[in-house]
């Protein structure tokens, strides 16, 4: 009758704390308004806006790439990874949701079973091996990540995206444009693609393997930087 007594003891202080918690506001984190989101600033003078936008699909990345189970450390990684990258990219950047998700295979719509991707393979004449990054288990998932609100992300990864957006982290890993999982990144140093695209190891971060260009090698944490609401770069 003790255990049962303490089972019960706990099953109400957890009620009890849940409660208190909404009570208080602090089960959901709401999409940040645009007025206290940050500015990126590039060595060119350009600047480019954070938008909420962004956050939303900023924390759909860090989620959908780590399958729901982001640290502070991924959050971070790929923030700095994806915003250096814009200044790299800004001739193709149309806005944020498209520069996101063509980085990120698994919000990318591209991977979808009618993107260009994987299409070909559910072709009705198509018969040969359907690529692994196509299959069917693969397909949902995106889509699921995709149409995900922002109600439906992890309460820490919306903190730690707003954090971010808002100017308040330094940038830890400059140069760093970029990610792998640690088997393609082999495959590729073995096969010579990250030499014939300029490509160096920089850290590996929570089971990935975080790269620089050469020409980014340099950078500092000077170089691309996310300035707080009301700054200037």
């Amino acid at each position: 009758m003790k255990n049962m007594a303490d089972y019960i003891a706990m099953l109400l202080i957890s009620i009890f704390l849940l409660h208190s918690n909404i009570l208080l506001g602090e089960d959901t984190i709401p999409l940040p308004d645009a007025d206290i989101l940050g500015t990126v600033c590039y060595p060119d003078n350009k600047e480019r806006i954070i938008t909420p936008d962004a956050v939303l699909w900023l924390g759909k990345m860090v989620d959908g790439e780590t399958w729901s189970r982001a640290t502070e450390e991924d959050a971070r990684a790929m923030f700095w990874a994806i915003i250096q990258r814009s200044h790299l990219r800004k001739i193709h950047f149309k806005n944020w949701r498209q520069f996101i998700q063509s980085y990120s295979q698994p919000i990318n719509e591209k991977w979808l079973k009618t993107g260009d991707r994987c299409k070909e393979y559910y072709k009705s004449d198509f018969s040969g091996k359907i690529n692994p990054n196509c299959s069917i288990k693969k397909i949902k998932r995106r889509a699921k990540n995709i149409d995900k609100k922002w109600n439906d992300l992890d309460l820490s990864t919306k903190r730690w995206v707003i954090d971010l957006a808002k100017g308040n982290q330094t940038n830890h890993i400059p140069g760093v444009i970029g990610w792998f999982a640690p088997k393609l990144w082999k495959k590729r140093e073995k096969n010579g693609e990250n030499r014939e695209e300029n490509m160096v190891y920089s850290t590996e971060i929570d089971g990935n393997i975080y790269f620089k260009k050469k020409k980014t090698e340099n950078w500092t944490i000077e170089t691309v930087r996310v300035v707080p609401a009301g700054e200037s770069c």
